[in-house]
């Protein structure tokens, strides 16, 4: 192995070491709380070090986000593999989304605290190939669903006029909002309305086989 091989090796896993220690200092923490000296001592390096493998807290943000979403991305290629039809393919995607913010919760909120971040923060990192790397990986967990959508309207069971993008991304944002209103609120609908830990979710997932198939009328 070539001096430039053995140094592209070491940096990596560097950059490993120090997203473990990240991910220990923001999920305990919270990504707002947490600061750079913070993780730059749950590492065990100077500050100056950090900041030679990682630009910015947003920079740390992204690979967190990146090993999230690598994470759901094959969590959505299994949750497709054996469904029938584009109907049953979406909704399994959604389904396994609601099933990954229960497995990994911490990766989960990590990833819907995204929209929070300065932007021109994240901007300012758009060259940088760990954060390529994150894009790439969550437009390829994006275009299952959109593929799902795809198929069923190949298929016909999902109605023909629906855009698949379009419909992809409502639906993600729809399904962040259902499952951060059950993490938060689940406990008050059950005591005051009687609605059982997963009604909120069932009766998401049938509204959205209703919104989705076809009319047959």
């Amino acid at each position: 192995m070539g001096t430039a091989e053995r140094r592209e090796r070491e940096k990596i896993q560097r950059q490993g070491a120090i997203l473990d220690a990240a991910e220990k200092v923001f999920f305990e923490k919270g990504f707002k709380i947490a600061t750079m000296d913070d993780v730059a001592e749950a590492a065990e390096l100077s500050k100056g070090t950090l900041y030679l493998y990682f630009k910015s807290k947003e920079h740390l943000y992204l690979g967190i986000d990146l090993r999230g979403t690598k994470i759901l991305r094959e969590a959505f290629a299994k949750a497709v593999e054996n469904e029938p039809d584009g109907l049953s393919k979406s909704l399994a995607v959604g389904k396994a989304y609601v099933q990954f913010s229960i497995d990994f919760p911490d990766y989960f909120l990590a990833m819907t605290y995204r929209e929070t971040l300065d932007q021109e923060a994240i901007e300012a990192l758009k060259d940088d190939p760990l954060v390529q790397e994150c894009y790439k990986i969550e437009h390829s967990a994006l275009k299952i669903l959109v593929d799902a959508i795809e198929i069923g309207r190949a298929d016909g069971s999902i109605r023909s006029e629906v855009d698949p993008l379009f419909t992809a991304l409502l639906l993600w944002a729809e399904s962040n909002g259902v499952i951060l209103l059950q993490r938060s609120r689940g406990k008050h609908f059950q005591e005051e309305h009687g609605l059982g830990r997963s009604t909120l979710l069932d009766e998401f997932f049938e509204f959205v086989r209703r919104s989705l198939t076809p009319d047959k009328s």
